[in-house]
């Protein structure tokens, strides 16, 4: 699951792109899960022999072993678009953050590069400033 998270992510898949391959992801898993895409074979349809008694009987088998993996295969479908959809939410939320930690770095740049003091773009936060003048909060 996460080799395809790592992939996307190197690869910078679209948005939209993305929510195709859930779709696939999740349409796929929906076929597949049907309970009657396995149909059990009467063990008559291999006649009266012992022969084809223990035909029937593997095939029985043989059946419950398939549907066990498609299920699993169900399964992981699902798991792969829910770490699809995890992926893009978690993408979207670092470049937020990332937005939100260059916009603070540039603004202490400016405040920083500034020739003089008297030139400097910089200010004292609000909560410092109301604080300063109200001298403490004392009547």
């Amino acid at each position: 699951m996460f080799a395809l998270d790592g992939v996307l992510g190197a690869l910078n898949v679209p948005e939209l792109e993305v929510a195709k391959l859930r779709s696939l992801l999740e349409g796929y898993a929906d076929d597949l899960g049907t309970d009657d895409l396995v149909r059990p074979v009467p063990g008559s349809t291999f006649g009266g022999s012992s022969a084809g008694g223990n035909l029937g009987h593997h095939t029985q088998l043989a059946q419950q072993v398939l549907a066990g993996a498609l299920k699993d295969m169900v399964t992981g479908l699902r798991g792969q678009s829910e770490s699809l959809r995890e992926f893009t939410y978690d993408v979207g939320l670092r470049d937020e953050e990332t937005t939100a930690d260059m916009t603070a770095l540039a603004t202490a740049t400016a405040c920083i590069s500034a020739p003089s003091a008297a030139d400097s773009a910089c200010a004292l936060p609000p909560s410092a400033t109301s604080q300063g003048s109200q001298g403490g909060g004392e009547d």
